[in-house]
């Protein structure tokens, strides 16, 4: 992943131009994206954006399809040990060429200058798909450093309760 501090690409570099697919001529094209680190907003940074697109008009405006990669750090929601890690998705959406479409009636829409603007599409599937938040990919070690940590804190999982039937269970195992 990409260990760049202070580098970021703006979220513009995701506007695609795809006028050329509004006049008429031309029916698809496929676009291969590679972009170092993005800066979606003040809190949520992609370290890579890479993947294959098709976007393809149609009669309802044009439809973007394709494999998309993004990367990801962050703090694993369960261990808080740091993550890298990518998140990897399937895009699949209609894009409103139609300017008298109501904004309510079409999420994503290409802009009048002809422009497609990944960047809303991307962040809202990368949101989805880090609904919880970022997690280790090696489960087994991230569960003995929870193990770990709630012994330090001295966390107990027994329901309150519940915690008279533990007593009584340790009682009668004596």
């Amino acid at each position: 992943m990409n260990q760049q501090t202070g580098r970021y690409l703006p979220r513009r570099t995701l506007s695609l131009n795809v006028g050329f697919l509004l006049d008429g001529q031309t029916q698809s094209k496929d676009i291969e994206i590679d972009l170092p680190a993005v800066r979606m907003t003040d809190t949520l940074v992609f370290e890579y954006v890479c993947g294959s697109l098709r976007v393809s008009r149609t009669r309802e405006g044009l439809l973007v399809q394709g494999e998309m990669s993004v990367g990801m750090q962050g703090d694993c929601y369960r261990c808080l040990e740091h993550v890298e890690r990518p998140i990897e998705f399937r895009v699949e959406e209609l894009y409103a060429t139609n300017a008298e479409i109501d904004r309510d009636e079409a999420e994503f829409r290409v802009r009048e200058d002809g422009k497609l603007d990944l960047a809303p599409l991307l962040r809202a599937e990368v949101l989805i798909q880090t609904t919880r938040g970022l997690r280790c990919e090696d489960t087994v070690a991230c569960d003995r450093r929870m193990d770990v940590l709630e012994q330090e804190a001295g966390i107990d999982h027994i329901d309150p309760r519940m915690a008279k039937l533990k007593e009584l269970l340790e009682q009668q195992n004596q």
